[in-house]
């Protein structure tokens, strides 16, 4: 799974990049979730997950650090 936070756009749809596999994910208020990734990367050094949003796709880390509980931060 690979995971971030804070974008303000639907994603529509999922792909890897190199292959064209569709990616599942699961989006909520504040974090995108990419589930169902293939074991081994099917590029090397860096795979490419190309998100089609249904808007401009604009990120607010500040967002995310206002809006969700910090377990354990700075303990």
């Amino acid at each position: 799974m690979v995971a971030f936070g804070g974008l303000w756009a639907k994603v529509q749809s999922a792909r890897l990049f190199a292959s064209g596999q569709n990616v599942d994910f699961v989006q909520d208020a504040i974090t995108e979730r990419f589930t169902g990734l293939p074991r081994h990367t099917p590029d090397l050094p860096v795979t490419v997950i190309k998100a089609v949003c249904i808007s401009e796709p604009i990120i607010d880390s500040a967002y995310v650090r206002t809006r969700r509980p910090r377990i354990a931060v700075g303990v």
